[in-house]
């Protein structure tokens, strides 16, 4: 099998739709030293059809499909296996390239061999029509980090990529690591990146070479457990920090934060439901119980108002967090448009 330098390794399931953006994007700048890989969980959709609408116009593009669902790690682990590029650039089957990425991506990876090339993003609404941060990172220049440098690489870059999209991994090295337990973890690539110290540099490119559909990820029915519980376990998993440096990156219990759960709350994704299966067996105290009990049980639509009143007042830059209000269940505007939108189909 031929070697390419890069692979684009996507996993998708039932996303047909944004799949097909993603992939326009890629034809639009197609390069012959860079391969496509769709890894398809079993979708059920019009999934296979549009891989082959691109067949065309992506030479070296390559459509597995499995017989049913292994989850997004599995599969994004079962796409870089079977990729042929030097370095595997895994990618969300919702984001788009920026024009002239790949080349820009090819040129850099061209000057040195890495363990890890880290592409900056910027951050849009669902449709992309509205730029939420113009950079998800905001560094002046390009950052290099040397082996050894491994802590500062996790506390830098660490939140970052929890995005995937921003991830191009030596092969070779992802390979060589210890993969299956980290499968239902959501980011298999963070545990692969962290496990050990890296054996060649890891770079950071600042300039934003994707825009991501900021909303959109195949798991957002399950925020409130993916960001107050596994990611955090999985951050604090890495025995070669420090207690200092994964708490730089992230909290090891957020849940205890009662401004935390105050937002998750008027966000629509913390309810009682919540507090019952995931939060009280895990206190300990009925005195520390009873503030996580009361903002359950909290009127969501008061603490939606609220919270957007107290971000446009207090925070400048909050386009993210005031997009996940107003698309809240309990933000009474979106309510007016969903139900005015029911009406007008029905």
């Amino acid at each position: 099998m031929m070697t390419r330098t890069l692979s684009l390794c996507i996993a998708t399931f039932n996303r047909a739709m944004f799949l097909e953006e993603t992939l326009e994007c890629i034809a639009s700048q197609s390069e012959p030293d860079v391969e496509v890989v769709v890894l398809d969980g079993g979708s059920t959709d019009r999934t296979s059809d549009v891989v082959q609408k691109f067949r065309e116009r992506i030479p070296h593009l390559r459509y597995e499909r499995k017989g049913e669902p292994g989850g997004v790690d599995r599969d994004f682990d079962s796409a870089v296996s079977i990729a042929s590029g030097e370095y595997c650039w895994l990618m969300a089957d919702d984001d788009r390239l920026v024009p002239g990425a790949l080349r820009a991506v090819l040129n850099r990876l061209s000057r040195r061999a890495l363990s890890l090339l880290v592409v900056n993003a910027g951050i849009y609404n669902e449709d992309f029509s509205s730029v939420l941060r113009a950079r998800a990172l905001d560094f002046g220049d390009d950052r290099t980090y040397e082996p050894g440098d491994n802590t500062r690489l996790f506390v830098e870059l660490g939140n970052h990529l929890s995005f995937i999209g921003a991830t191009i991994v030596r092969r070779e090295l992802w390979c060589s690591r210890t993969r299956d337990s980290y499968f239902g973890s959501q980011f298999i690539h963070v545990g692969v990146l962290f496990q050990a110290p890296l054996p060649m540099a890891a770079v950071l490119m600042v300039q934003p070479l994707v825009a991501i559909r900021y909303g959109n990820a195949s798991w957002t029915a399950r925020t409130f457990e993916i960001w107050m519980f596994t990611w955090p376990d999985l951050i604090w998993s890495f025995g070669q920090f420090t207690d200092e440096a994964k708490a730089a990156v992230c909290s090891r219990e957020p849940w205890r934060s009662i401004r935390r759960l105050l937002l998750y709350r008027a966000k629509g994704a913390y309810s009682l439901r919540d507090y019952r299966t995931l939060l009280a067996s895990r206190i300990a105290s009925p005195a520390l119980r009873l503030p996580a009990l009361a903002i359950a049980l909290v009127p969501g639509v008061l603490c939606n108002m609220i919270a957007i009143s107290v971000l446009r007042l207090f925070y400048r830059d909050a386009a993210v967090a005031l997009l996940d209000l107003r698309k809240s269940r309990f933000n009474l505007v979106h309510r007016l448009k969903t139900s005015t939108s029911s009406a007008q189909h029905a």
